[in-house]
């Protein structure tokens, strides 16, 4: 019987994740970096960085600057408190 690889970390997302979901202003976010609707943000990213530096940097600021505008309505998803605690309890590494 095969065993389980232990954790090393985990990386989190932040809506939906750390946060419940709808905070995020993600259409807005779209047209900012010119992203198609059929094309998720991430891929659209990547897509930039192998184009263009500066729309890549573009792209990343303007991404950035929507998940600032999110933080003053964000509220923690149920249960994260007792889950970052029992991670920490675990000594597993977070980010």
């Amino acid at each position: 019987m095969a065993t389980a690889s232990p954790i090393l970390a985990i990386v989190f997302d932040l809506d939906g994740t750390l946060t419940a979901p709808g905070h995020i202003d993600f259409a807005a976010m779209r047209r900012e970096i010119q992203c198609p609707p059929e094309v998720d943000i991430l891929s659209h990213k990547k897509f930039l960085e192998g184009r263009s530096k500066t729309a890549a940097a573009s792209a990343r600021e303007a991404v950035a600057a929507q998940e600032l505008r999110a933080l003053d309505t964000l509220k923690p998803s149920p249960g994260l408190h007792d889950t970052l605690k029992g991670l920490q309890n675990r000594d597993i590494p977070m980010a």
